[in-house]
């Protein structure tokens, strides 16, 4: 795997940040039984890896473009975050999702679930 920094202007750094919250939900998974539901739905969501993909791209380029919107990271984050569901219903569960709604709720433009998977 690739590993390439994004490199984010100093001019642009206090709009990100003013834009992120960061929040640990004390939710601890494995990210094995995640895997394998992920295989046992290839045929189905073979396309649904590369959307995230292209997401990301994305992300990247509104990052280091001075011209575009940060709030607009949220809105693909969001898509990111659907895209990723569809893989497989083991995603998410009921305590992720309770949170990710209130999140968006509470103003959130999309969000980010780091951990298993």
């Amino acid at each position: 795997m690739l590993v390439t920094p994004v490199t984010v202007s100093e001019e642009r750094l206090p709009e990100l940040r003013s834009h992120l919250m960061l929040f640990d939900a004390r939710i601890r998974r494995t990210a094995s039984p995640l895997a394998a539901t992920h295989i046992e739905n290839i045929d189905e969501t073979k396309c649904r890896p590369r959307i995230v993909n292209d997401l990301v791209v994305e992300r990247r380029r509104i990052l280091t473009n001075g011209n575009c919107e940060i709030a607009a990271i949220g809105h693909l984050l969001h898509k990111a975050w659907e895209a990723k569901r569809g893989l497989s219903v083991a995603v998410s569960n009921p305590d992720c999702d309770s949170l990710y709604d209130g999140a968006l709720l509470a103003g959130a433009l999309g969000g980010k679930l780091t951990g298993a998977g």
